[in-house]
């Protein structure tokens, strides 16, 4: 991956994440007006309702995209196109039939496929012809120590770690409090609303698990930078 199409994906990712932030501590007509213009970037990024990565559809970061904009309103028509795009090319994001990964399913692809199409309003149990919930619910361990945790079927492994974000994003992006019970409580933190608390406790998981890819991420590149590079310096030092 180049630079260039890390930087633009990192951009994206970003102004997706503070347009959301924007839209939870908004407070006034500041934030309302930045989360707009943080909106309405992220909407001018589209091709055809869907962010390109490298050359190639990013379906992922297009329904973070759809998320944000729903989340800030005003953007239906976006909304929309993002989701008949993932849903036209759902057989391709959820499995990797057409790359030589045949019979997988992508356990992180398919839940965030079902929250997309539910939240817009359409049958995930015929999201693209693919009956979403059946899928999902064909990765979930049944029996042993993983029982009820979701898992790629893949030739390459399996990636999922998707429970944490999805709970995270239900957190954010619903309309109502979730858990009733609490919500009937009298004495709220910061003199939050339940939905804005809810918000920002859903928020609060999304960065820390931003932290912890990130940390890991920089991990990586340290430890190929040296791989790369240490040796040239070691001779150079030796030389010298």
């Amino acid at each position: 991956m180049s630079r260039t199409t890390l930087l633009g994906r990192a951009g994206a990712t970003l102004v997706a994440s503070a347009v959301t932030v924007s839209l939870i501590l908004a407070g006034g007509t500041a934030q309302a007006a930045s989360a707009d213009r943080g909106a309405g970037w992220l909407a001018g990024q589209l091709d055809n309702g869907v962010m390109v990565n490298g050359g190639f559809a990013d379906y992922g970061l297009s329904i973070d995209t759809a998320f944000a904009l729903k989340a800030v309103g005003g953007h239906g028509s976006d909304v929309r196109q993002i989701r008949d795009a993932v849903e036209q090319n759902v057989g391709d994001y959820i499995a990797g039939d057409s790359f030589g990964d045949p019979g997988s399913t992508y356990a992180g692809a398919t839940a965030k496929s079902l929250v997309l199409a539910q939240s817009t309003g359409t049958d995930p149990r015929d999201f693209g012809g693919v009956d979403l919930i059946k899928r999902l619910n064909g990765v979930v361990h049944t029996s042993g120590p993983a029982k009820g945790r979701i898992v790629d079927v893949s030739t390459f492994g399996d990636f999922a770690n998707t429970l944490g974000q999805i709970l995270a994003d239900i957190l954010i992006f619903a309309m109502r409090p979730l858990y009733p019970s609490y919500a009937e409580q009298p004495d709220r933190l910061l003199g939050l609303s339940p939905l804005e608390d809810q918000r920002l406790a859903g928020l609060v998981m999304m960065v820390e698990q931003l932290l912890t890819l990130g940390t890991f991420v920089a991990l990586l590149l340290v430890a190929q930078h040296r791989k790369l590079f240490g040796s040239a310096e070691d001779e150079r030092r030796v030389a010298a």
